[in-house]
């Protein structure tokens, strides 16, 4: 919801430079710190008042934008973690993957090609 503002937003908002300081307290409590630079508060200062509704202050806006980043954060986790399946990279190429546990058993192999160990000279693959 942008308010009728003429308010030049045509700025992102770049918090590289942001320093952030986490504090432990007493009964398990936490204080983190968010320290903007003159241009990254100029930002944040308009983003705030374009999208702000009139009767929510800054205090708790600037908190429901945070928290809204942690929860969009764990949601993508938890669909990273869902679409994980467990199995290995394939590398395509010439990269070499050794497998196997005890060394007289290690092979290493290109991808679609298996080569004994014995066939290693001073650690490279002889071309067959």
């Amino acid at each position: 919801m942008i308010k009728d503002h003429n308010i030049d937003l045509s700025k992102q908002l770049d918090f590289t430079d942001a320093k952030i300081k986490i504090e432990y307290r007493k009964r398990n409590r936490m204080k983190i710190i968010i320290k903007l630079n003159k241009q990254e508060t100029e930002g944040f200062t308009q983003f705030m008042n374009a999208t702000k509704p009139t009767e929510e202050t800054e205090e708790n806006y600037a908190r429901n934008i945070f928290f809204m980043g942690c929860e969009t954060f764990q949601e993508r986790l938890a669909e990273a973690v869902k679409n994980y399946t467990g199995d290995a990279p394939v590398i395509e190429g010439d990269a070499p993957v050794i497998e196997g546990d005890e060394p007289e058993s290690v092979e290493v192999r290109t991808v679609g090609e298996a080569v004994p160990l014995s066939d290693l000279q001073d650690g490279t693959i002889e071309e067959v």
